[in-house]
């Protein structure tokens, strides 16, 4: 049925404009061109269209003369004639592109949604009822599934619904709780870490987890963006399968809260038998849900019947990537039965029968300075900072920005900016960003301000992948950056000022390095919070006074769930946890 309605969606887009009381005159040669087959198959495709009720055809008379075609069906009637017949993703996606190509979703998104993001429509699995899934749209794609590659929030949740790490941080609680490992022991140095894992913890190709996996975790982030994680181990025993050792080679009081992040999220050794990039794809964890199917329009996730903390409620997670979905939610169009699930949204309120949420300090969006390429000093940077009124962009552009900071740790920025200028006129910056719509968006805004000030900018803006390669940055004067908040602060901070894949380690002079590295290592030495906190502040502060870092807005997530969508839990990074959902059936 799909592949004929793909058909029907090309034979209504080409002649929308030539229709007469809904019908058509054409001929086969014409046919055959614009559905790229042969005359053969043209009849073929009409036939079975008017065996469905689809079109109703009158035969011209003699060779050459045009046949007659009436349109009798909707796009929408026909998927609701056929919504008990299985949709698949990629069949979603095409159809969804098709009817996008030629315009048919400005008046007719609503109901396109419902059918193709609804309840019933999971791949294949209408006719068991004791089967739930959720399908739902999303408006980027995926970059990588592995941790230690993963940089954006949507795959930082993700890997929470794949993967599990040895320990995990409770933030109401503020302290760390067991998950893979079930008990844990230190000295008083801070330097011998044991952990005692959960026997029947299995991995989703069925092998058991043992301390092999958990050594092989670590050492793979040798020479990787991560490689400080593993310069920090000095030894790891396998003392028995379930019984590891880790030796340090320095005093490390945050050990617990680097073994909680995602980075750590245990994998299989050798990768379960993939290559390191078919891992990226498809990856391998213990969490309670598997990768099924990872395409590049979508990600089927199945439950993991196995999982040792109880399995999910749901059997399938459906996410179809549409980069341009977003665009046909706005204020002025409702929510009503358009999916069970959106994760984004533009409208302030929902519906009567769906549930708003939304979750605030996501992340903070800051310019770094590159102040080995540009030419302004301290002061010309500080003015040019005063230039660019972070609380109009706010204002202005609205959601996702939530408001302006004075501080990647998060303090609210209540001051209005003095707009000084610079003295000269030939100023001419170039300003790097990725190709995210905020970040697009706010980048023009910025390029406007200056511009009205005397400043000349140059954009560059480039896919996500590209964005911390070096041929970008180096020529970049400003970059615009996003250091996403995590429940724990200061693994957040660590990796931000430590790893090599963030842009400030690859812009930040050599005599300010070193002042922060000096901090760095009081903190990994500090057995108190409080004073680690203490020292991150400090070098905060160095890179606030010295005007390398310009800190901007904190964002927020907005999104609807159906009311009958049970279970829900928004996650830190502003999605909703999948493990404990299901529906209310009537």
């Amino acid at each position: 049925m799909i592949k004929l309605l793909y058909y029907y969606v090309t034979l209504l887009g080409n002649f929308d404009e030539q229709k007469t009381d809904n019908s058509i005159r054409t001929t086969r040669r014409d046919l055959s061109d614009i559905f790229e087959c042969s005359g053969r198959n043209v009849i073929h495709l009409l036939n079975k269209m008017e065996e469905e009720g689809w079109i109703l055809r009158e035969k011209g008379n003699g060779r050459g003369n045009k046949t007659r075609i009436s349109f009798l069906k909707t796009i929408e009637e026909i998927l609701l004639d056929n919504v008990q017949k299985a949709i698949s993703n990629e069949e979603s996606v095409n159809l969804f592109r098709l009817l996008e190509k030629y315009y048919w979703l400005g008046e007719n998104a609503q109901g396109i949604m419902v059918l193709l993001f609804g309840l019933n429509n999971s791949d294949g699995i209408q006719g068991d009822s004791n089967e739930e899934s959720l399908t739902f749209p999303y408006f980027r794609k995926l970059f990588s599934l592995d941790p230690i590659q993963v940089k954006r929030q949507t795959e930082s949740h993700l890997i929470r619904e794949i993967f599990n790490t040895l320990v995990i941080y409770n933030a109401k609680a503020s302290q760390y709780s067991p998950n893979i490992a079930h008990y844990w022991e230190r000295d008083s140095l801070g330097c011998n870490w044991t952990f005692y894992l959960r026997k029947g913890v299995f991995f989703h190709h069925g092998k058991e987890l043992t301390s092999k996996d958990i050594k092989f975790t670590f050492e793979r982030m040798k020479g990787t963006d991560f490689d400080w994680i593993f310069q920090s181990i000095k030894s790891i025993q396998c003392v028995t399968d379930y019984m590891i050792r880790f030796t340090l080679s320095k005093p490390q009081f945050m050990w617990l809260s680097i073994l909680s992040s995602f980075k750590c999220a245990i994998v299989p050794f050798n990768y379960g038998g993939k290559s390191a990039k078919e891992f990226q794809l498809k990856p391998i964890g213990t969490g309670p849900f598997r990768v099924d199917r990872h395409e590049d329009d979508y990600l089927m996730l199945k439950a993991h019947t196995s999982y040792f903390e109880a399995r999910a409620h749901l059997d399938r997670i459906n996410i179809l990537f549409l980069p341009t979905m977003e665009k046909y939610f706005t204020y002025h169009q409702s929510t009503e039965n358009t999916a069970d699930y959106l994760p984004f949204h533009l409208m302030d309120s929902a519906e009567s029968n769906y549930e708003s949420f939304e979750k605030r300090n996501l992340s903070i969006k800051y310019l770094l300075w590159n102040v080995t390429k540009t030419e302004l000093d301290k002061e010309e940077r500080k003015k040019v900072e005063e230039v660019i009124d972070k609380s109009l962009l706010v204002k202005d552009l609205g959601y996702p920005r939530q408001e302006t900071v004075g501080f990647l740790m998060g303090n609210v920025e209540t001051n209005v900016p003095i707009k000084t200028g610079l003295n000269s006129g030939s100023v001419e910056l170039t300003i790097l960003a990725h190709d995210l719509k905020p970040d697009v968006d706010d980048l023009y805004y910025i390029k406007e301000r200056c511009e009205q000030n005397g400043i000349q900018i140059k954009l560059v803006i480039v896919p996500f992948e590209d964005f911390s390669k070096d041929k970008y940055v180096q020529k970049a004067d400003l970059i615009l950056s996003e250091y996403v908040l995590a429940e724990n602060d200061e693994m957040g901070l660590l990796s931000l000022f430590m790893s090599k894949e963030n842009t400030l380690d690859k812009v930040l002079p050599d005599n300010y390095r070193k002042e922060v590295n000096v901090l760095l290592e009081k903190i990994w030495s500090e057995k108190e919070e409080e004073q680690r906190r203490k020292f991150f502040i400090a070098i905060e502060n160095i890179l606030l006074h010295n005007h390398l870092v310009f800190p901007l807005y904190s964002t927020y997530q907005r999104g609807f769930f159906n009311q009958n969508l049970l279970g829900v839990n928004i996650t830190n990074h502003g999605l909703v946890s999948f493990k404990e959902l299901f529906f209310r059936r009537n």
